[in-house]
């Protein structure tokens, strides 16, 4: 019998080393049901309180908060001129300010759309007040 050669024995070791069986699927489906897969309820207040921390009242006027998961922040404002201004105007500061207060998976990325949606900021921020 001839003998094997080195790729062979690779072959063989790996073919012998015990499966992985793959994770349970129901924490991620409770996860994606529930909302905390992508960031939760508790992550999107810590966001918004920060925001109506940091930002003035024209971007409370002009702006609002649109998805927030672990990796970005989306924020949607009335005037298309107006959102490349507040991304240059806001950008940084909402950064260091999400870097001291809210968990970011990695640095979030934050995006100024133009369009309607999202929550006003306003109201957030009278509730932020009356705590």
């Amino acid at each position: 019998m001839r003998e094997p050669s080195p790729k062979q024995l690779g072959q063989i070791w790996r073919n012998r080393q015990p499966r992985r069986a793959p994770g349970a699927i129901g924490p991620l489906a409770a996860g994606l049901m529930t909302g905390s897969w992508v960031g939760g309820l508790e992550h999107r207040e810590a966001v918004r309180a920060c925001v109506v921390r940091v930002v003035d009242d024209e971007f409370r006027a002009r702006c609002t908060l649109g998805t927030v998961d672990r990796r970005s922040v989306e924020f949607w404002v009335d005037d298309p001129t107006v959102a490349a201004y507040m991304r240059r105007r806001w950008w940084g500061v909402l950064l260091e300010a999400f870097e001291r207060e809210c968990r970011f998976a990695t640095t979030p990325r934050m995006r100024f759309r133009y369009g309607r949606g999202g929550d006003r900021l306003e109201a957030v921020r009278n509730q932020v007040v009356d705590k």
